[in-house]
């Protein structure tokens, strides 16, 4: 199930005779409910978008690390050397400061970390803003947006400019969303993780 949805809604469904275990996808949206699971002795899981897992939950978390560094890896062989990255602003989404400091790690560890590089935009217009500066400044070759919406809106707005993607500027997504197929993006292994939440879940009910 998905946590966004009215916990109300939500809450009478767990347990008989709805449910004999739950697989929660987010985190920090319905904490009320993984401890009512708890409480109620259900089997449950929850899938993390590698977050910080909270205390107590029994979470399988997204490792988006491995993704990250073959993608930094591919860009610096490519030629890049100053290579930016975009996220939403950690504040609003909690998972985006996790996957800040995961790319920082990479970055650093390669000697490509540049602090003025490490960019936020939490909606269209700071993207188009984004656009604009990238236009202005140039001043960075490849960049790796927080999920693959913001790297599709970012292509487009660089693209109604008359940038011409990839060979002025390398744009890379993560997700791997396949509503958005026209550029390269870092998969997480959801089967994997979908797998091992599962399994926590069915071991819970045997």
């Amino acid at each position: 199930t998905d946590a966004k949805a009215p916990a109300p809604n939500l809450a009478g469904k767990i347990g008989f005779p709805f449910s004999d275990g739950v697989i929660f996808f987010g985190l920090h949206y319905c904490e009320d409910l993984y401890r009512q699971a708890q409480a109620m002795q259900v089997p449950y899981a929850v899938i993390s978008l590698s977050q910080p897992v909270l205390e107590g939950i029994d979470a399988v978390t997204v490792d988006l690390q491995r993704g990250l560094e073959q993608a930094v890896d591919y860009l610096r062989q490519a030629g890049h050397s100053r290579i930016a990255f975009v996220n939403t602003r950690p504040a609003t989404k909690e998972f985006a400061g996790r996957r800040n400091v995961i790319v920082q790690k990479v970055l650093q560890d390669r000697g490509l970390f540049h602090p003025e590089l490490q960019l936020s935009a939490c909606d269209l217009y700071e993207l188009r803003e984004l656009a604009v500066r990238w236009l202005a400044r140039r001043d960075f070759s490849a960049i790796i947006c927080g999920n693959d919406a913001q790297a599709s809106h970012l292509k487009r707005e660089l693209e109604h400019s008359g940038v011409s993607i990839p060979e002025e500027l390398t744009i890379i997504g993560i997700d791997n969303n396949p509503a958005f197929p026209d550029f390269p993006s870092i998969a997480p292994d959801y089967y994997e993780v979908g797998t091992c939440a599962t399994r926590l879940v069915l071991d819970g009910i045997a």
